[in-house]
């Protein structure tokens, strides 16, 4: 571009936050009869470069029509003064029809929001998606409520150009809605969902708010019937990703089976450029059989259990069976104190979770956790191309299975105890046979296809597109009654 390639490239720049444009005059050039801009005035790629000027403004901005008209006016009126050919001949040039489409298919303004940097699927999702929906050319900033303590390796995993707000005022929300523009939020915790309880009207200039259900709601939490109702009237899609998900929506008749506002969709991952930590590194034999856990170090997680059963196993298959614990909390830290078997490798947080998978043989999570629904450290698993053994809770047995079978094994608890025995059983059984764990690692590949974030992110936008155009004719035809925005 000869002219207005820098302008183009602001216009996308801008959108990574890092800066500002400003109206204010701060330089200025003589303009005279032979000047090079009044030269470049007479030609055609001036106004085909303005033309593609305005189509970026169209493709990534929400102006308002009125500034499209006026730049459409102002070019014209340079082209009447300089060039004076024909209206035809300037609407070529400037390829208003291309404008006009940029406009129509213009994405929408998304933010999407975490509860904290911090190690946690419902936290680590809303990254993912954030920098999914950054690589498909959406616009896209990332909302931190700010709570827990950051960990800078979480924070690490977004990308550089998605730009980040971080408060923990339910004003500042609303204020930022309005400011940035805001058409569609994605928020993943009932932290952020339940907002409207506090300040109702947060959320109504929005045109789409699509909540993503991680099993917060229907355990715990000091979630009240009329808490979720006021939070259910700021929502226009619930995501679920476990049918335990919706009880609550049920137990108090919000929940339609037909109804279009209840969507499943599964969590998804990019699949990673896989780097294997050594067994080397980590001081475990080659030969061995090594399972891993990646999560939260919290009782719930089951890894006082999981070692117990590893423990068990050695002893019913008279392997050398392994297992790597990866995270960080209590757990880790009272095991950093107290000290492991030497069986156990505590890896602390990593943010190369893959790569400890990739190592062992199999992934394991013995859970007991109420709210589990879709443990993405699973999908993490699939992608280094292991299976997994796991409790039956949330939609576990669902992620592992296709028709053709389950890629590791589920293992049902006892009155939310895990039955120690069963599961090291089932861990000695693919450390010992060599056809039954191979059969498992084949079904691996099939079963994680589902889990691509790509695929994911774009389920997401046709639920933000769809419930943006609603919410326009829901206006549209309130303007028409006489119905007031506050009234909706």
């Amino acid at each position: 571009m000869k002219v207005a390639g820098d302008w183009v490239f602001y216009l996308h720049i801008l959108r990574g936050g890092k800066i500002a444009y400003s109206t204010e005059g701060t330089n200025f050039f003589r303009r005279h009869y032979a000047s090079t801009a009044n030269t470049t005035y007479r030609k055609e790629v001036f106004y085909r470069e303005l033309g593609v000027a305005n189509r970026t403004i169209q493709s990534l901005y929400n102006v308002p029509m009125s500034v499209l008209e006026a730049c459409v006016e102002s070019s014209k009126k340079l082209y009447d003064h300089y060039v004076g050919g024909s209206a035809e001949e300037f609407l070529r040039w400037y390829d208003h029809d291309s404008i006009i489409r940029a406009r129509a298919d213009r994405l929408p303004n998304v933010m999407v929001s975490t509860i904290g940097f911090y190690p946690g699927g419902a936290e680590i999702l809303p990254i993912r998606l954030a920098n999914e929906f950054k690589r498909q050319g959406i616009s896209v900033s990332l909302f931190s409520a700010g709570i827990p303590k950051r960990e800078d390796g979480v924070r690490r995993m977004l990308r550089n150009d998605v730009p980040v707000i971080e408060t923990s005022n339910i004003e500042s929300v609303k204020a930022i809605i309005h400011d940035f523009g805001i058409e569609a939020l994605n928020s993943h915790q009932w932290y952020v969902q339940k907002y409207p309880v506090d300040v109702p009207d947060v959320f109504s200039e929005l045109g789409a708010h699509v909540a993503a259900l991680h099993g917060m709601i229907e355990h715990g939490n000091g979630v009240t019937d009329e808490q979720l109702r006021i939070a259910d009237k700021g929502v226009s899609t619930w995501v679920y990703t476990a049918e335990k998900n919706l009880v609550p929506f049920s137990d108090i008749s919000l929940y339609d089976k037909s109804s279009p506002r209840f969507v499943k969709v599964p969590n998804g991952l990019q699949p990673p450029e896989i780097v294997p930590i050594s067994r080397v590194q980590m001081g475990i034999p080659e030969d061995a059989f090594v399972l891993c856990c990646v999560s939260r170090a919290i009782p719930d997680k089951g890894w006082g259990e999981a070692i117990q059963a590893v423990e068990l196993a050695r002893s019913l298959s008279g392997r050398d069976i392994r297992i790597i614990l990866v995270g960080n909390g209590l757990v880790y830290d009272e095991y950093c104190q107290s000290g492991a078997p030497d069986f156990v490798y505590l890896a602390g947080f990593s943010d190369n979770s893959v790569g400890h998978y990739a190592a062992a043989d199999m992934g394991i999570m013995l859970s007991t956790f109420r709210s589990e629904s879709f443990p993405l450290t699973i999908v993490d698993c699939l992608f280094a191309g292991k299976p997994y053994i796991a409790t039956d809770v949330g939609d576990i047995k669902n992620m592992l299975t296709i028709e053709s079978g389950v890629a590791g094994e589920i293992i049902g608890l006892e009155d939310w105890v895990v039955p120690i025995e069963s599961a090291a059983r089932v861990i000695a059984a693919f450390a010992t046979d060599e056809r039954k764990y191979q059969e498992a690692v084949g079904l691996v590949k099939d079963v994680s296809s589902r889990y691509r974030i790509d695929a994911v992110a774009a389920q997401y936008l046709r639920l933000f597109e769809r419930d943006i155009q609603q919410h326009r004719a829901q206006l549209a035809k309130a303007e028409g009654s006489g119905v007031t925005v506050q009234d909706l």
